[in-house]
């Protein structure tokens, strides 16, 4: 809020998209810094924003898999999941 009590809207910052996408300081440094042959970013604030919109989080995508995996290796008269269960073998 401002002096005002007027609502303001604040923009993640690239650094904090990234970090909420997993990415590590050192990682994000990396490509901060990085220039090209004139000495010009190489990977703009726009450029950055996309990165970090396009990636999956590491930690989601293995638990998601891990329930996967459970429910393949769980009989189907036993998993609630399956289609067999709901079409009679679970009875």
């Amino acid at each position: 809020m401002t002096d005002d009590n007027n609502l303001t809207i604040r923009k993640l910052t690239p650094r904090e998209c990234l970090r909420l996408q997993g990415y590590n300081d050192d990682e994000i440094d990396r490509l901060t810094d990085a220039k090209d042959t004139n000495g010009k970013p190489l990977f703009p604030k726009t450029k950055l924003y996309f990165f970090a919109g396009n990636s999956v989080v590491v930690d989601v995508f293995a638990a998601i898999l891990g329930e996967i995996i459970k429910d393949m290796t769980t009989p189907a008269s036993e998993n609630r999941n399956s289609l067999d269960y709901w079409m009679g073998a679970g009875q």
